[in-house]
């Protein structure tokens, strides 16, 4: 396939998918507050966010590494691929241990804990995952990507309807099929880099020192927007009840 093939292709994709994963966010957005509560919605709220600062604390910046280097040196992306990959399974059960930490620390209610914790497992899975979305993004195949977002957005706003309307369960029931989304998701990316680039966890630690200083410029300017964006839901979580946050 032409460099230019590829380009339409993942342009066509992209194009047919975020009006298809834009309108089931909308319907997301709109039924699970409206059927919840201002508080079960709150403790929903609190979770995403402590959990989108955790993600941005260990990011590292190693994926924006991963797309400016594997398309330079293309033979080699297994071993940057593989790298990252290493580096995250690694650090993934220390951000679980993070979030959990910081919402027993926090005070949160048992409850919210709850919600918190199954958020913190989905958010290590899209950690981990992001490996394979940014590969994907390297090698020029992102229709695989659009495929994936789709297929999440699908089961999970399918499934909040039918347990809202069908079943009356909470936010608990949501935050437990959104984890299920986020791997039914990713199941579709790591299949799809699977067939392109031999994948395994690498242990090369000159070659991991060497990526992990490169990612520290591109992670110090995410992490400060990713913070700046969420840090409002956390602090108001210290300040007030869920129910106030879910206003």
């Amino acid at each position: 396939m032409t460099t230019g093939s590829r380009i339409l292709r993942n342009a066509a994709a992209l194009f047919a998918s975020q009006p298809i994963t834009w309108t089931l966010s909308l319907v997301f957005l709109v039924l699970v507050p409206r059927n919840v509560g201002p508080a079960e919605w709150g403790e929903f709220v609190i979770a995403g966010s402590v959990g989108a600062v955790a993600l941005a604390v260990f990011d590292g910046g190693l994926n924006t590494v991963l797309l400016k280097e594997v398309p330079r040196h293309p033979s080699e992306a297994s071993r940057y691929l593989g790298s990252v990959l290493a580096v995250r399974l690694a650090l993934t059960p220390l951000l679980i241990f993070a979030v959990l930490a910081f919402a027993r620390l926090a005070g949160y209610s048992a409850h919210t804990q709850v919600i918190v914790g199954i958020v913190a497992l989905s958010t290590a899975v899209a950690y981990i995952g992001r490996t394979a979305g940014s590969g994907l993004q390297a090698i020029q195949k992102m229709h695989i990507n659009a495929i994936a977002d789709v297929v999440s957005s699908v089961l999970l706003t399918a499934a909040a309807v039918a347990l809202l309307k069908f079943a009356a369960l909470g936010v608990v029931s949501i935050c437990i099929v959104g984890l299920l989304a986020t791997l039914a998701g990713q199941a579709v990316q790591w299949s799809g880099l699977s067939r392109e680039v031999r994948l395994r966890p690498l242990l090369d630690r000159p070659f991991l020192r060497k990526l992990i200083r490169a990612g520290i410029p591109y992670w110090s300017n995410q992490f400060f927007f990713i913070v700046y964006v969420w840090i409002d839901g956390i602090i108001l979580s210290l300040l007030t009840t869920p129910k106030e946050a879910g206003w």
